[in-house]
């Protein structure tokens, strides 16, 4: 959040800089109100353009094998750019996936939750595939007995977790 604050200073002080040295250069008295109009406008640009980047930057800088699962976006007062196309400002992404041998049709995957200016929190889950439920888990937990045990939570078929982690059989290449 820092680097965003001095580059946002930055840019509108070399904004403010570059009309007056074109003004200088010209030769010609240019209107009072243009440099700190430059200033505010190229600020306010970099500030919608960071607002409208943070995903795709974000997301393709990503490991190889992490994927999204989901996003959502969000609107503000104070930003009134974000009313009329709300960018995303939060997704969840899928960092990879195992099974074990003894639990067919459960999956293990960790999450990670990805936020502007909050830290990644990352979160393991157990996704009960057939059953259509995921639990927020531990590794010790899985070590300790069966995942019976654990807190369960419903999860849709439609929902994009459960469709990134749970093999769909009709993929599945056919058995013999």
């Amino acid at each position: 959040m820092i680097f965003t604050l001095i580059g946002t200073v930055m840019l509108g002080v070399t904004a403010a800089s570059l009309v007056f040295i074109f003004g200088r250069v010209l030769k010609r008295r240019l209107p009072r109100w243009l440099i700190p109009v430059a200033a505010g406008g190229a600020m306010m640009g970099f500030i919608i353009w960071s607002d409208y980047a943070y995903f795709a930057r974000t997301a393709a800088a990503l490991p190889d094998g992490m994927r999204v699962v989901s996003f959502q976006t969000s609107t503000s007062m104070i930003r009134p750019w974000t009313l009329i196309a709300p960018p995303v400002n939060r997704f969840m992404a899928m960092a990879g996936q195992r099974t074990h041998p003894d639990w067919p049709g459960y999956v293990l995957t960790e999450l990670l939750f990805l936020q502007r200016w909050y830290p990644t929190r990352p979160v393991a889950q157990l996704i009960d595939c057939g059953g259509e439920r995921r639990a927020d888990v531990e590794l010790d937990d899985l070590a300790a007995g069966e995942p019976e045990a654990l807190d369960w939570f419903p999860l849709a078929r439609d929902h994009a977790l459960w469709q990134a982690a749970c093999p769909d059989p009709a993929d599945e290449p056919p058995a013999g």
